[in-house]
């Protein structure tokens, strides 16, 4: 098999690290999801550290039963998501 050829039919290899963002993102409602992408979206009012009290702070509340109940995240997957060197793609 030609250099071409392997080339043409190689893999992408994924990006990054797992990412903690997406799975917060796909466990919110539509409502809180817009607020949190939207906080993501604008670093020169939203922090990775305020995101990520923030969450940890909604995450507390919500029932015991709740699967997400008591999730926390990191800066650095905040960060990673940011700069979209996360393997989500959101």
């Amino acid at each position: 098999m030609s250099l071409e050829e392997i080339l043409a039919t190689a893999e992408p290899p994924q990006r990054g690290s797992a990412c903690h963002v997406g799975k917060v993102l796909d466990a919110l409602s539509d409502k809180e999801r817009t607020v949190i992408v939207a906080a993501l979206a604008n670093r020169n009012k939203f922090s990775s550290p305020m995101i990520v009290e923030a969450l940890k702070q909604y995450f507390a509340e919500l029932p015991d039963s709740d699967p997400m109940h008591g999730y926390e995240i990191g800066e650095s997957s905040v960060s990673r998501h940011r700069r979209g060197t996360c393997r989500c793609g959101k």
